[in-house]
């Protein structure tokens, strides 16, 4: 038996890292590297990385020749407009006229979308090998905003409530989500990812905040009536004053300009108080909004809270927002605003600790108080172009139109000028459809002009020149992992895989892959080769490194007219606890400075536990001209592993996983009855689904952990992405469990 396991293990190993002309290096137990925790206190989404030779354009920068403006035309039954002409619209630019250079329309996640936006913001859409982008079954970028800072308990559980449902009714396979909230109490949890138990683990943690401050004194007074008593409404002021008065008796009495400095000060420290909960929301998602610039695709925002003010003398809540709207068209987001608060028609209930008014001056007062907490909502959508939903229990329907509505839209772009571009000021864009007042243009409403940017991108590029090269590689090589966004200079793949070990335990597999195409090629030893430094950290749930490695990676170039094949590095960690981690690295390009960035999540299940598991799959790519018919059982071969996941449709795709703790049969045969079920799905829906498969003996004693190996072909499957489930079925316990993993076909 101890035969039996030693070479189970070993033929393991040795199909996962030979790879006949793959560079390879692998790394036993790494010792820690002096990278930094990931701590959840820490911003989640850092300011992206400039580097010396990569550019990173924004989807909008008044700087450049092109303006870019997304609009979405629908009729009186709320139906998106198609086949209008350039010829049918307006744009005006503060009141004035501007000639339309360049007009589109685009389905979000074409294959031709990334050069459309290439075009309307005036640079090439290719890469810097010249080889235009293709993206295939892109899906969408979806960001659930969750205001925290502005939501009570019950409005929070209807918001977990709805992002559980999002997630599992609305997410499709392709999309990739992210839930932040103002707080940013999800740390690091806090960013973009197409794996549903994470986004399922960050609605688990949401959790009310107290408010920025509560009002003690009696009576109790709201921002709102804080806000009136600041615009001077006499009906709020003169009830809070006569309060003051009564409360204090004394001889002499408060004289009345006594108690109303009194009021006006009290109001206003509650509105210095609750304003910063505002400024922090909005400047969150301003910083949001301004990471999530380099990705060109379009991005819906959806913006949970109870609303906030927006009209008062202390803060700068409307400059804040303006700010808001300039980030959200260089980003290329669109922002939906939810009232979590649902179906209501006033903010006061009878609990509400507050004196009867028998003038009814509080009523006056208030009247125009549910209507002014929407009014930030109201704005951070129509101005970005899109809607707010407001006074309903059941948002879900209204979400999926907005889901949709942004999938489509006429993409329009106007040469910018001196005055536009001069000093900091928002521009405001009107656009309509010429002899069409029935229609419904969405479009956002401006953008803050800022002719400073090249000047600060210039200081920080000095500021760097003056650091020791070697802090410089170092501290890119950090913020590189650090940031969330994806940075593809040098283009960088990795993949996670786990294996349970007899006597070892679990062994984490982190594959990076590095991509020649942007490398630099010196001599060396009568030998063109290039340098990369890779960086890595894995990241428990918690945001805490608890590894962490780093490799310096010697490439040979290619012979002359050889086939590009990625470089590729394997790391082994042992010793983790059940849970969900991220494996995060950087690559850098010693000779040119080109950096990339790459992540992954995995789930390792506590096997401890007996529970009847699948493990991760390891999937490989064999060319051959020769095609099986339908899905071939294999004993683990030597095949490298596939880290990018991508295939030919002339090939076969080939996997390797185990069964994990299946029961033993009852009958005379000890071995357990496993069947296997192999699909391939694209768009959530099952394409190809193989017939059940009898799990073989194939001379293994070791029943904890059973490996099983097929290949398919994938000739007939046309390019686009898809994913690979095996499902086991344990016939004894009557128990099945599942793995998947994504592939694209080229």
């Amino acid at each position: 038996m101890k035969a039996n396991l030693s070479l189970c293990c070993f033929v393991f190993l040795f199909w996962l890292l030979l790879s006949g002309s793959y560079v390879i290096t692998t790394a036993q137990q790494p010792q820690p590297s002096p990278l930094p925790t990931i701590a959840p206190s820490s911003s989640p989404l850092p300011t992206l990385l400039p580097n010396k030779t990569g550019t990173n354009d924004d989807v909008v920068r008044v700087n450049t020749n092109l303006v870019q403006s997304d609009v979405m035309v629908f009729d009186k039954n709320g139906k998106f407009v198609e086949s209008l002409k350039r010829e049918q619209f307006e744009l005006k630019v503060d009141g004035k006229i501007r000639d339309i250079t360049f007009f589109d329309f685009i389905r979000a996640g074409d294959t031709s979308e990334d050069t459309k936006l290439a075009a309307a913001r005036g640079v090439a859409g290719t890469n810097s090998t010249g080889q235009q982008t293709v993206l295939l079954d892109r899906g969408r970028t979806i960001i659930l905003f969750v205001d925290d800072l502005h939501l009570s308990a019950e409005s929070m559980k209807r918001t977990k409530d709805f992002l559980l449902r999002f997630i599992d009714n609305q997410l499709g396979q392709n999309d990739q989500a992210a839930i932040v909230t103002s707080s940013r109490q999800l740390g690091f949890l806090e960013q973009i990812t197409d794996n549903k138990e994470v986004l399922r683990r960050a609605v688990d943690r949401l959790k009310s905040q107290k408010p920025a401050y509560k009002d003690l004194d009696f009576p109790p007074m709201s921002e709102y009536q804080a806000i009136a008593i600041e615009r001077h409404n006499r009906d709020i002021f003169d009830y809070f004053v006569d309060e003051v008065i009564r409360q204090y008796p004394s001889n002499p009495p408060l004289s009345r300009s006594a108690a109303e400095e009194m009021v006006r000060n009290r109001a206003r420290f509650f509105l210095q108080n609750t304003g910063f909960a505002t400024s922090s929301t909005l400047g969150f998602l301003n910083t949001l909004l301004r990471d999530f610039a380099s990705v060109p695709d379009r991005k819906l925002i959806l913006f949970f809270s109870d609303g906030f003010y927006v009209e008062s003398n202390i803060g700068n809540a409307s400059q804040e927002i303006r700010q808001v709207v300039s980030q959200a068209a260089k980003a290329n987001a669109v922002i939906y605003t939810v009232d979590a608060r649902g179906l209501i028609s006033g903010l006061d209930d009878a609990s509400s600790d507050v004196r009867f008014d028998a003038t009814g001056r509080l009523q006056r007062g208030n009247a125009g108080q549910l209507s002014a907490s929407q009014d930030g909502l109201y704005a951070l959508a129509k101005d970005t172009g899109g809607r707010a939903i407001i006074n309903t229990n059941a948002p879900d329907a209204d979400v999926k139109k907005a889901v949709d509505e942004i999938s489509i839209y006429y993409l329009l772009s106007w040469a910018s000028d001196d005055d536009t571009i001069k000093g900091e000021k928002f521009r405001k864009i009107e656009v309509s459809v010429i002899g069409r007042p029935d229609l419904n243009v969405q479009a956002r409403r401006g953008f803050v002009s800022n002719e400073n940017f090249q000047a600060q991108s210039d200081q920080k590029k000095n500021s760097k020149k003056k650091q020791n090269p070697k802090d410089v590689v170092q501290n890119e090589l950090i913020s590189a992992i650090k940031t969330v966004a994806p940075l593809s200079y040098l283009p960088t793949k990795v993949s996670a895989s786990f294996v349970d070990m007899p006597k070892t335990g679990i062994v984490l597999m982190s594959s990076v892959e590095v991509s020649r195409n942007e490398m630099t090629f010196e001599n060396s030893n009568d030998i063109q080769a290039a340098m990369v430094d890779v960086v890595g950290v894995i990241v428990n749930e918690q945001g805490k490194s608890v590894s962490s490695f780093q490799d310096k990676l010697y490439i040979p170039a290619l012979q002359s007219g050889s086939r590009e094949k990625p470089v590729i590095t394997t790391i082994q960690t042992k010793q983790l606890s059940p849970g969900i981690y991220q494996v995060r690295v950087a690559t850098r390009d010693a000779k040119n400075g080109r950096i990339g960035n790459a992540s992954t999540w995995i789930e390792i299940p506590d096997l401890k536990s007996k529970k009847f598991s699948v493990g991760s799959l390891f999937i490989a790519e064999r060319k051959s001209n020769k095609f099986t018919g339908s899905l071939l059982d294999l004993s683990p071969q030597e095949t490298p592993v596939n880290v990018s996941r991508k295939f030919s449709p002339s090939s076969h795709l080939r996997f390797l996983t185990y069964i994990y703790n299946a029961a033993l049969s009852a009958n005379q045969d000890p071995f357990p009855d496993v069947a296997i079920q192999v699909q391939v799905f694209r768009d959530d829906q099952p394409v190809v689904t193989y017939e059940l498969k009898k799990l073989k003996q194939q001379g293994f004693s070791d029943f904890a952990r059973l490996p099983y190996a097929a290949e398919f072909p994938l000739v007939g499957m046309r390019a686009g992405r898809y994913i690979l489930q095996v499902t086991a079925i344990d016939r004894t316990s009557k128990i099945s469990a599942a793995s998947k993993v994504n592939f694209v076909i080229e």
